[in-house]
């Protein structure tokens, strides 16, 4: 599902800058939630 997003994206836009906009705030999330999980 995220790969269509992304794909969508670039074809749409022309671009890769907001697939890769995409990609960095779910890596944000992902990582943000691997660290609170190791915090506890």
């Amino acid at each position: 599902f995220m790969g269509w997003i992304l794909s969508k994206a670039m074809l749409e836009t022309r671009g890769l800058f907001w697939s890769w906009w995409i990609h960095l705030l779910s890596d944000i999330v992902i990582f943000s939630f691997l660290t609170m999980g190791l915090l506890k």
